[in-house]
């Protein structure tokens, strides 16, 4: 399953952790005991039938898929980051655990060179925990554990191309690293520090919330503004919480579990105001559904992936198909659907019907055309269309002096509610 979602990087990953750590322990053993032989059969008839029928529907798909879009971009020069990016944004995604993961990984560095030295000469039985600190049963999985975290952040950090997503395979590893440590060192002096750390990082965001909700320019402050006292006052009980957890250590796993779980809500309702705000879907499913099918959709410079969802068509793209989509854009056959210059769009709207999604600051270039007219926007996207489309829809136009600064929303309008 994670090769049809993210192709063989999937499997480059899974057999990079793995030879990392038989490289190290030097034991076949390894490959007896993880090996099931019914996988190499689910996993075949699970992605072999998809890949073979994509590449005989589409014949040099293999080619693009695997060389163009793995191979050249791990040495292209496409979302370029320095090669330290993935070791500095790494501990953000712990979100309320970051502070705990730097004892946890001194914690898995130590067991590791503990199992290199003294766990490959010693069977579980003559182990001595009260010598090493770890037992042989611990350090074989916190080893491979450790192995997985570097596996996924030093391949990912030696491609020139990085995405933060891209370092998502490491977090499970990381989460059970930190249970790990916590599960053995909860009392010691460094979970206390971490305490502290994380009251402080608590109290800045307390701060930092209203400031943040009064200058940002995607969202009108009195949308969010109930968000961000509810946050505030959660952050409060979670500070609290937090630093009962310093006197009473048996607290600190559940109090951290519970500060994320109480946001939950929060982060949900607020996830729900910035879609509204910044994709295209409430747009477009507060139009009349479904759109006649004559009705051409268009985007010109902006590249709304979930408009083709809500409206069941196949998108025209106007100077916007790179990296991807290149693929499509060179074949013959679909070239009607990537136009280059914007007098395409003036094609368009001579043809019949037409919908177009832009960027709300392009509006000034179109405006004078004076054959687009607004239907709704937000912060980034702008849906204009010519009068056959408003005709079919029974959707008035807004005026143009609705298209302002931002934060703006204007949601389609119904020839009724004029």
């Amino acid at each position: 399953l994670a090769t049809m979602s993210k192709g063989p990087v999937a499997i480059a990953l899974t057999g990079l952790i793995i030879l990392l750590f038989w490289a190290s322990v030097r034991s076949m053993e390894i490959f007896k005991l993880i090996f099931w032989w019914p996988g190499p059969l689910l996993f075949g008839i699970i992605v072999i039938p998809w890949h073979v029928a994509v590449e005989h529907l589409n014949p040099g798909f293999w080619h693009f898929y695997i060389v163009v879009q793995h191979f050249e971009r791990l040495l292209g020069n496409e979302h370029v980051k320095p090669f330290w990016f993935f070791v500095a944004i790494l501990p953000f995604g712990m979100l309320f655990w970051s502070a705990f993961l730097f004892p946890a990984a001194a914690s898995t560095i130590k067991a590791g060179i503990q199992f290199l030295k003294s766990g490959l000469k010693q069977s579980p039985g003559t182990m001595d925990k009260k010598r090493f600190g770890f037992s042989l049963q611990e350090t074989g999985p916190v080893f491979f554990l450790g192995i997985w975290v570097f596996a996924v952040v030093g391949l990912f950090s030696l491609s020139e191309c990085k995405l933060i997503p891209y370092v998502l395979p490491a977090y499970p590893a990381m989460a059970l690293l930190v249970a790990w440590h916590l599960n053995r060192a909860l009392y010691r002096r460094s979970t206390g520090w971490c305490l502290i750390i994380t009251i402080v990082l608590l109290a800045g965001m307390f701060l930092a919330i209203p400031y943040a909700a009064r200058h940002q320019d995607t969202i009108p402050y009195n949308e969010i503004a109930g968000l961000a006292h509810a946050t505030q006052a959660i952050i409060m009980v979670a500070i609290g919480l937090a630093i009962l957890s310093i006197f009473r250590r048996r607290f600190v796993i559940p109090v951290m579990g519970l500060i994320l779980i109480l946001l939950f809500p929060v982060m949900g309702l607020t996830t729900q105001v910035v879609t509204r705000h910044r994709k295209i879907g409430d747009l477009i499913k507060a139009m009349p559904l479904p759109l006649p099918a004559e009705i051409k959709i268009a985007e010109w410079q902006n590249y709304d992936r979930s408009l083709g969802f809500y409206t069941r068509r196949r998108i025209i793209l106007i100077d916007e198909f790179d990296d991807e989509l290149v693929y499509r854009a060179d074949s013959r056959d679909f070239k009607h659907f990537f136009l280059k210059g914007k007098d395409s769009i003036k094609k368009l709207a001579a043809q019949g019907p037409l919908l177009v999604n832009l960027r709300p600051e392009k509006w000034e270039d179109v405006r004078q055309w004076g054959i687009l007219f607004p239907v709704a926007a937000n912060t980034t996207n702008l849906l204009v269309a010519n009068k056959e489309f408003f005709r079919l829809t029974k959707l008035d136009p807004w005026p143009e002096t609705a298209i302002k600064t931002r934060p703006v929303l204007i949601m389609p309008r119904r020839a009724e509610t004029r």
